[in-house]
């Protein structure tokens, strides 16, 4: 799905290859879940969690990685492909554009997670700092539209 509307829309991204995928994947299990299960969502380390009823995370994410270079993985029973975007905004122009699903953003060092569940929920999980700025939008939206749906 995401690919597809990438293309379409000249944005710019990449598969990444297998052994990069299952590496950052990986990383992100060790890095931030209690277990090393998937989905990656139910077995999150505590962190910010917000409702987004209204898919709101999905039009701020170059606000929020700063532009950077942003991976985008899916659920591995989903989709076991990792796609590498050049910025933060060609991976939020690809976003937009698709309905809300679940899925997983990091870098390449997985030093954070931003994640959507299948419930409206975004997680957030930095532990180097390295995206200060989806904490920071988390705690707004929580404020905005109150505690999460129960998972």
């Amino acid at each position: 799905m995401v690919i597809g509307v990438a293309k379409s829309l000249g944005v710019n991204c990449s598969v990444m290859s297998r052994s990069d995928a299952d590496r950052l994947r990986n990383d992100i299990l060790a890095k931030f879940t209690r277990n090393g299960h998937e989905p990656i969502w139910t077995d999150l380390n505590p962190c910010v969690v917000a409702a987004d009823p209204d898919g709101s995370i999905q039009s701020t994410i170059n606000d929020l990685l700063d532009g950077c270079p942003a991976v985008l993985l899916f659920d591995k029973d989903d989709d076991d492909v990792a796609l590498r975007f050049s910025s933060a905004s060609q991976l939020q122009l690809a976003l937009v554009n698709c309905h809300p699903f679940v899925f997983y953003i990091s870098n390449d060092a997985a030093d954070y997670l931003i994640a959507r569940d299948d419930h409206d929920n975004i997680y957030a999980l930095d532990r180097n700092k390295v995206a200060p700025q989806a904490e920071h939008w988390l705690r707004d939206a929580k404020a905005r539209h109150g505690d999460p749906k129960s998972t």
